[in-house]
Parts: structure tokens; sequence; C-alpha cells
């Protein structure tokens, strides 16, 4: 059986930069570049998930990619659970209209009104039909993207492998695969996934690439277009002299705030932030009035969750967010981004090296638009 797992051959020195789940903000990718200083010899691999769901045009991304890789030939792309339009064509009429017309960033939509082509319900039929004779094309050039690339040091995938016999993880688990990260073995060279937000595998909740050096696991995925603190995560790979650097760079489309006095901060060590993989409430410990302490099911952690992100879905009680712990520490005139402002009592900022955490209302003003850090 033929693996799903291609070669991808570098020279013996090398600079590449990594990223994943662009979800078509064009934007924080361009940033990305530029913060990373990438050059006509440098290598860019894009671990999938290249649309949908963001709020930029999935459809100026997508060609922008495209014609990077034709005038680039160091230029790689993967394809990811959000990369594949077949399935959307299998749909009937209904589910198909609202995909098409409704979700959020979607590459169909974007096509659709560029092309002036009808959003009615009752015309459907001409959206589909005018899509695929339109873009029959771009969607076969999707559906040829590898899943996953694979280097004398490294493995890239969009989501995880089966371990150890990676080569043979079917195409369906190798864009998507939730469980990778706990059911992973090493395999001898680094993994490096997207797919799943790196906050999910850190106990602080941050979204910067999480490492895992035991089994040589690299989590990449910031959230970006997921998760209201979310990030578009680079990783920078050097080889010189047969030895591996790395760096780790973000963009980030959050506004600036400054901090108009110092406060002290408070870590909350005994705590762990929620995440999408850890949000499951098993029981309220205790309340204030504007956090509510609960023991996780899935963990048994215990969790401060902001009291307007508590709700009852299907008779549980979870965390719709993913809500950090730390009181953050910071300087007077320290600037952060501004996650979240919106809530009572507390702002939701991230510091430039990436950690989250909340601040005191009348601690943070605004200043300015984000702009890629390295950290």
């Amino acid at each position: 059986m033929a693996s799903w797992v291609r070669p991808l051959r570098l020279p013996e020195e090398y600079r590449l930069l990594v990223t994943s789940d662009v979800h078509g903000n064009l934007s924080l990718l361009q940033s990305l570049l530029r913060a990373s200083r990438f050059g006509p010899e440098d290598h860019l691999l894009v671990l999938g998930d290249l649309i949908d769901k963001g709020w930029e045009s999935s459809a100026q991304c997508l060609r922008a990619l495209f014609r990077l890789q034709e005038e680039n030939g160091n230029v790689h792309l993967l394809q990811g659970n959000c990369d594949n339009t077949d399935w959307m064509f299998a749909l009937e009429d209904e589910p198909f209209w609202r995909l098409a017309t409704q979700r959020r960033g979607g590459l169909l939509r974007h096509w659709a009104l560029e092309d002036g082509l009808p959003l009615e319900r009752e015309r459907v039929g001409e959206l589909r039909q005018g899509l695929l004779r339109a873009h029959g094309r771009e969607m076969e050039r999707l559906r040829g993207l590898p899943y996953a690339l694979e280097t004398e040091d490294f493995l890239f995938v969009h989501s995880g492998v089966k371990t150890p016999d990676y080569r043979n993880t079917p195409p369906q688990l190798l864009a998507k695969f939730n469980d990778f990260f706990s059911l992973a073995r090493p395999i001898g060279k680094w993994v490096v996934f997207g797919h799943m937000p790196a906050n999910n595998f850190q106990r602080d909740g941050r979204m910067t690439p999480y490492v895992d050096k035991g089994r040589k696991l690299i989590a990449i995925d910031g959230g970006n277009a997921i998760n209201r603190f979310g990030q578009l995560n680079g990783l920078l790979i050097e080889k010189r002299a047969g030895e591996l650097f790395f760096e780790t760079i973000f963009a980030d489309a959050h506004g600036r705030a400054r901090a108009l006095r110092s406060v002290s901060g408070l870590e909350r060590k005994d705590c762990a932030a929620t995440s999408y993989l850890d949000g499951r409430i098993e029981r309220v410990l205790s309340e204030n009035a504007h956090f509510v302490l609960c023991s996780l099911k899935r963990s048994g952690r215990r969790s401060y969750i902001k009291r307007e992100w508590l709700r009852r879905q299907d008779g549980e009680l979870v965390s719709t967010h993913a809500c950090p712990q730390a009181l953050l520490r910071l300087r007077e005139g320290e600037e952060v981004y501004l996650c979240e402002g919106g809530l009572s009592g507390f702002d939701l900022a991230k510091k430039m090296d990436g950690q989250l955490g909340w601040v005191e209302k009348g601690v943070l003003a605004p200043v300015m638009e984000g702009t890629p850090h390295k950290t």
C-alpha cells in the first residue's frame, strides 16, 4: 500500500519557516513572513487548514498561497481537514446552501461573492454548478496537496499520525486526529503538527508552540481564528553544520494596550487553564463576583473560570472559552495585546512573550494595533 506520507528533500543547510492553520487570514501570514525576514533562499511550509473560519477572504488567501508556491519552489503546502471541498458538494441542497453562504470566512462564499453568483436559497442549484465550473481547477489542486511531508529529521503533518507505524496512517487521521498528542509514541524524529491549538497542551493556557522534548513533538497551532486570544504561530528551523536550531515567532491581530500603573500579578500554579479538550466541569468549588473555581471533569484539576464563560450544554456545565488562570504582572508603561475588554471586572491580555492572563479593569489603556513579536 502506498504511503500518504511523502518525502521532502531539503539541502544540507537550510532555513525553514513552518506555520499552520492560517484559516484564510492572509494579513497575519504576511506579517509572519515579514517578522521572520523570509528570503528567496528560505523554505516555507504551511501545515494545512489554509482556508475557512477566519475573518478575511479565503479566496484571496488561497490565490496568494498558490501564487507564492508557483513563484518559489521552496514553498510547500499541506492539506488539513478544512481544505478538501469534496464533502461540501456531496451535501443535499439545504446544508450545502447554508455552508456556501453562511460559513465564516468560507472559501465557497468568497468565491460566490467574487463571481457574482446567486446566494438565494431557491437558486442553490445555480450556485453549486457555478462554483464547480469556475473553480474546479482550484479544488483539484487543493485535493492534490500532500497530507504529510517527511525529511531526515522531521515529520510535518496537519493533525497527527499513528505511531510508531506512521507511514501507514490513513489520510483521514493525517487531516484530523484530535487525540494524537495523548496517544503519540516517539518515532525517532521530530513531529511538527497543527490542528489542535497549543493551549490544549500547556497548563498556563498560552498559545505559543508547545515542545515535548521526550517524545519529540512540537504543537504549533496558535488558535488563529478559533480562539479569542489566538495568534498565528511560526516555527523557524535552521540547520547549520548538521545541528538544528529553533526559534518561535507569532503574528497577532489584537489591538495593543499600555499599563497605566504596575500590578503585582498572581500565577495560580495550583490551577490549570481550561481548553477545548478540558472544559467540562465536574463540580463548582467556590465563587466570587467575577470568577468561579471549578473542578475539571477530564483532568481533575482546579480552574478559575470567568463567570460569563460558564454555560450549561446538554445537561453539563462547561467553560465556553479557554480560560487562562494567571493575573498578569505588569510594569507601568508595559504594552500588551488586549484580547478581551468587554467582561466584568477584568480584561484578558497577552504579554509580548505570549503569556496570557487577567488584568483588573482600569489598569490598561488602548494604544495601537498588534504586530508580530518573537518569543
